[in-house]
């Protein structure tokens, strides 16, 4: 809270009733002396009459008795005391209150001093801000009142924001200039390679192998290119497709590319063993029943033209 270095109190305090009748009690001066350190207290903490030791902690009788220099029995009896003659409450979190507060403190002082003291912090973290965008705090050119330091800070924000803005432009308009600069060298590697084994590019073939070339990337498509020279298929049409199946198996590099020949390589490998299982002559013994059955019929009728042969010559 706001530090405030004063309290109001009344030149006729100690003609008031409640403290006369405390005086005339046992140890009736050092409660009186607890109230006037109570009311210093609060007034330091500068929250509306509140004692605290901080927002959720509240002070203990012992740690009242050390703060404020009294022994722990007269302490309580002091805090006793003053509870019962409705000079303070204490709540049930155990935060003391001192009861009218407002009305014997000039609260309306103590909020200009809290409204002063918020004003200095401001200016500090202002101008620790203006530190850290890079200028001299302490400069001719710093206003000093806290409205005018606010604009100047808003200003000299908005100024170093629009200079990154604009320097962030540049760079990316000039690694655009880089990137397109790159994209034509591949294209003009791509052409010339393209003229060297296939043929005379036309302005259509130079278009499709400028989009295939943004659409996937120019290593692909020269990787491509060499596809149809290996099989001799010298022409944009075969190109075409080649890319249209690397693009609907989301080939994107030269690596991807390379997998799919290995693929294909173990593919035609199985194909051609199986094949070769295929063509080998079969064992005898491994024909169908079917083949077996036919042959065992053909001896039966062997054995019954022998047995109706015999019959015949007995006639």
């Amino acid at each position: 809270m706001a530090d405030i270095k004063w309290i109001k109190l009344s030149v006729n305090m100690f003609d008031d009733e409640k403290i006369k009748l405390i005086r005339t009690m046992p140890e009736g001066d050092s409660i009186s002396m607890i109230w006037i350190q109570m009311l210093c207290l609060a007034g330091k903490i500068n929250d509306g009459g509140m004692i605290y030791m901080g927002q959720n902690l509240a002070y203990s009788d012992e740690m009242l008795a050390t703060i404020l220099g009294h022994p722990i029995n007269i302490m309580r009896a002091a805090l006793n005391t003053l509870e019962q003659f409705s000079m303070i409450e204490i709540n049930d979190d155990g935060m003391i209150d001192i009861v009218n507060w407002e009305k014997h403190q000039s609260t309306d002082k103590m909020a200009i001093v809290r409204k002063q003291n918020r004003d200095r912090k401001r200016k500090y973290d202002l101008r620790k801000k203006l530190r850290e965008l890079g200028y001299d705090p302490d400069s001719s050119e710093v206003p000093t009142k806290l409205d005018e330091l606010e604009e100047y800070v808003d200003n000299v924000s908005v100024t170093l924001r629009n200079a990154l803005e604009v320097r962030s432009k540049k760079l990316e308009d000039r690694s655009k200039k880089i990137e397109v600069r790159n994209n034509n060298n591949d294209l003009q590697s791509i052409v010339n390679f393209y003229q060297e084994n296939i043929g005379q590019a036309s302005s259509f073939v130079i278009d499709s192998l400028r989009d295939w070339s943004e659409m996937i990337s120019p290593d692909v498509v020269m990787e491509a290119i060499k596809v149809a020279i290996e099989m001799n298929i010298k022409n944009m049409k075969y190109i075409n497709g080649v890319l249209k199946n690397w693009l609907s198996r989301n080939v994107k590099t030269v690596e991807d590319v390379n997998a799919l020949r290995v693929e294909h390589e173990n593919k035609k490998a199985k194909r051609n063993y199986n094949q070769h299982i295929k063509t080998e002559p079969v064992p005898s013994f491994m024909t169908n029943k079917q083949e077996v059955k036919s042959e065992v019929v053909s001896k039966e009728k062997q054995e019954e033209m022998k047995k109706r042969l015999k019959e015949t010559l007995k006639s």
